[in-house]
């Protein structure tokens, strides 16, 4: 069973998953990620047919205002559409200069991009559902038998005629109540987008870095380790909404720090040196060049299980591969 550890420091929040074999994954949230899915109005300010994308402004965005609006690019298949209908192929086919609509900042600039990329086709996630505007119908996770289907769908159906819904794994075993109390604030969330009207504004800040963390743990943790005890009441405040994490929490007492206690800085060193031991006992090896990064996977024979018969394969062991930042 794997543990959720967050740390605060100033300007940013760092997320690891761990279990007895060490970490699984590893996050960092700093910087303009922070306003990753906020949404925001979009202006198009020029097309560009080779790459099936459209350049648009965002006005009213995330650093600066409305008196220094950002660059996006709006690739073809993140662009409006009436829900329901088919996908615009081509993006002269989609939008026209001047246009202005609703978007959802998806990838924030990095160091080979200058616009954020967003999407015209957006959603809003919580963590027992998500509802899909220009998706309808009813979907779900892996793990919910007939009946909680059937119960759930019965339930959701009057959200189901203004938007689509994904149910998570983490509804399974929450009250009707904690569930329809989500869906309404996600539906109050798209009912303001599609009324906003024009101006150069944000329409939805993004949520702090520590609520999306949480909102994203998976199913069946087994506890949720917080740094500090102000981390923690912040945590407290979020899982109103999500009562099942509110009795994971912890502070535990910690000299070296989370992260260090559970082995997540000693992979944080093999990472930045380039060497990361895999449970197989084999190795990946990251070097950067000139022209490019190169990834070498040295994997020892690790022995697995396929329909009863055991067989010897190059492949790295359980777990590998997981661990991403």
């Amino acid at each position: 069973m794997a543990d959720l550890l967050i740390e605060a420091s100033a300007g940013e929040i760092r997320t690891a998953l761990v279990d007895e074999t060490g970490p699984l994954e590893i996050g960092f949230h700093r910087g303009r990620d922070l306003h990753r899915e906020a949404i925001v109005l979009a202006r198009v300010s020029a097309l560009a047919p080779d790459i099936n994308s459209a350049f648009v402004e965002l006005e009213g965005g995330v650093e600066g205002g409305a008196s220094c609006p950002l660059s996006g690019l709006l690739p073809c298949h993140y662009a409006p559409f009436e829900p329901g209908s088919a996908r615009p192929k081509r993006i002269g086919d989609a939008v026209h200069v001047g246009q202005k609509f609703c978007v959802e900042l998806v990838m924030a600039p990095n160091e080979e991009s200058k616009s954020w990329v967003v999407r015209a086709d957006y959603a809003r996630k919580g963590r027992y559902l998500t509802l899909t505007p220009f998706r309808p119908g009813l979907r779900f996770d892996d793990g919910f038998d007939l009946e909680g289907k059937n119960r759930l769908g019965d339930a959701l159906t009057p959200i189901l005629k203004e938007s689509g819904v994904a149910v998570h794994a983490p509804a399974r075993g929450i009250g009707d109540d904690v569930l329809m109390a989500e869906a309404a604030r996600l539906l109050g969330q798209i009912r303001a987008i599609r009324t906003a009207g024009g101006g150069a504004r944000q329409i939805l800040a993004a949520a702090s870095a520590l609520k999306n963390s949480l909102r994203d743990a998976p199913p069946d943790l087994g506890r949720i380790y917080l740094s500090d005890r102000d981390l923690l009441a912040q945590a407290q405040s979020c899982l109103k909404q999500w009562p099942d994490l509110l009795p994971l929490l912890d502070v535990p007492k910690t000299e070296m720090g989370l992260f260090a206690d559970h082995g997540v800085e000693e992979a944080l060193d093999a990472l930045i040196d380039g060497h990361i031991t895999l449970p197989s006992g084999g190795m990946i090896s990251i070097d950067e060049t000139r022209a490019a990064t190169v990834i070498d996977v040295d994997s020892a024979k690790a022995r697995w299980v396929n329909r009863g018969a055991n067989r010897e394969q190059g492949v790295a062991g359980p777990g590998a591969g997981r661990l991403s930042m």
